[in-house]
């Protein structure tokens, strides 16, 4: 489960053996600091010990190299992987959702965070059935800010609400972006799906059509920036954003069938982009101009 996490979090899903095991140990940590649920446990085998009973079960291959090993998936058993990760990204969805903030952002205040937060947990809440209910997110926050600054992947500045990432140099930077990269293609996905619909609000796509574009924009982004994640483009995490955004009230579906996003959605898709790197932001943006008419005339 952990090596799944780790390596399908990679847009090739490779890793030097080193971070790996870095991102391992990481994972462990947080997973027992976590306390999410009674039934959690977590392996005592040390991460070196992980990576070569994967070896040994063949489920990851490695490649030598004289500046240090990678360990890394074909094609065939990252998509046979997706299970094992998905029994645990649970766990590390709410530290992973705030590793994103991070993304674009050196430095960042507690609201600015929260504000963040409570935009995407609803979708991820009901995508992965989250535990934790909206009243007391901004608690569990605070506690998981604590112990991402405990464990150097955040620099909280003394006495106040203030935090930063790691200088670009360090390993504890390469950890933090490791760690918002395990929710980031679905925050991705959600992002496209966002856009999609307030780019047509004129002529509002119905779901079908809607669930179409959005596979064809998110297998052109994955071509674009060699993104290998079997997630990217996976219709029933889009077919549940839909669901979840007409539960939420933030699009309204007519009589035709077509969905018709409101103003507080679209604020709210213009707040998530923030947790997204900017090349994926500026493509997505790019692409629905260079494709508006084309887009238009597949929703009449």
């Amino acid at each position: 489960n952990l090596i799944s996490t780790a390596l399908l979090s990679t847009s090739n899903q490779a890793m030097d053996e080193g971070d790996l095991l870095r991102i391992l140990n990481i994972f462990v940590e947080l997973i027992n600091k976590l306390d999410y649920a009674d039934n959690v446990s977590v392996t005592r085998i040390d991460a070196r010990e992980q990576i070569k009973r994967g070896e040994m079960l063949k489920l990851v291959k490695r490649r030598s190299h004289e500046m240090g090993d990678f360990i890394y998936l074909d094609r065939p058993m990252a998509v046979l992987l997706t299970y094992y990760r998905n029994n645990t990204i649970h766990l590390f969805a709410l530290p992973s959702l705030i590793a994103c903030c991070f993304i674009n952002a050196a430095t960042m205040g507690r609201e600015k965070i929260l504000r963040f937060i409570t935009v995407a947990y609803p979708f991820l809440k009901s995508e992965l059935y989250l535990s934790w209910e909206t009243e007391v997110i901004e608690q569990v926050t605070d506690r998981i800010l604590n112990q991402l600054a405990d464990m150097g992947l955040l620099i909280k500045s003394e006495g106040t609400d203030i935090y930063s990432r790691p200088k670009t140099s360090s390993q504890e930077h390469v950890q933090l972006h490791l760690l918002g990269r395990v929710i980031s293609p679905v925050l991705e996905l959600y992002y496209i799906i966002f856009a999609l619909l307030a780019n047509q609000q004129k002529n509002p796509p119905t779901r079908d059509k809607l669930e179409h574009q959005c596979y064809l924009m998110a297998q052109r982004i994955s071509l674009i920036h060699e993104i290998n994640s079997p997630d990217f483009f996976d219709k029933k995490l889009i077919t549940n954003f839909i669901d979840t955004l007409v539960r939420l009230e933030y699009v309204n579906q007519d009589g035709d069938n077509q969905l018709i996003i409101n103003q507080i959605a679209i604020e709210k898709g213009r707040q998530a982009r923030h947790l997204l790197n900017r090349n994926i932001q500026y493509n997505i943006l790019q692409m629905l101009r260079s494709s508006g008419n084309s887009l238009n005339e597949q929703s009449r």
